[in-house]
């Protein structure tokens, strides 16, 4: 996969991850009492979308287009394709607990995840997040 092919795949994940974080926050403004987790979860999504942020401006300089990118891209792809999953699977369980009506404020009361799955998923994002900022150490950037 080349330095170009990369940086589309994480444009999309950056907005992904923003969705995502702005979600999160609405669940902790929604409730004065939200539990700590929620917010680190949101903290991690926000951190996460802004180092996506910077890797794709640094796959997309011209100079980062020649770039083969020979095993760095497929860890890339690889922890892009993770991530997504990870990402997936947060909106996944976000969207169940968000339904319309009546339901949409019974809804917002329950979060849908267990203590364990969210800090699964704040410990998920964060390796990330270390991957995604060693390679652009890594590229000099």
């Amino acid at each position: 996969m080349d330095g170009v092919s990369l940086a589309a795949s994480i444009a999309g994940l950056v907005s992904f991850a923003l969705d995502i974080a702005q979600t999160l926050h609405k669940y902790c403004s929604d409730f004065e009492s939200a539990p700590k987790d929620i917010e680190s979860l949101a903290h991690e999504a926000e951190a996460l979308s802004k180092v996506l942020a910077q890797l794709e401006a640094f796959l997309s300089k011209e100079g980062a287009k020649g770039n083969s990118f020979n095993q760095t891209a497929s860890v890339l792809a690889s922890t892009l394709r993770d991530c997504r999953a990870t990402l997936d699977n947060l909106e996944n369980g976000l969207k169940r607990s968000i339904k319309d009506g009546f339901s949409k404020v019974v809804g917002r009361l329950m979060w849908p995840f267990r203590k364990d799955q969210v800090q699964k998923m704040v410990d998920s994002l964060r390796r990330y997040n270390q991957i995604f900022q060693f390679s652009l150490t890594v590229e000099g950037w």
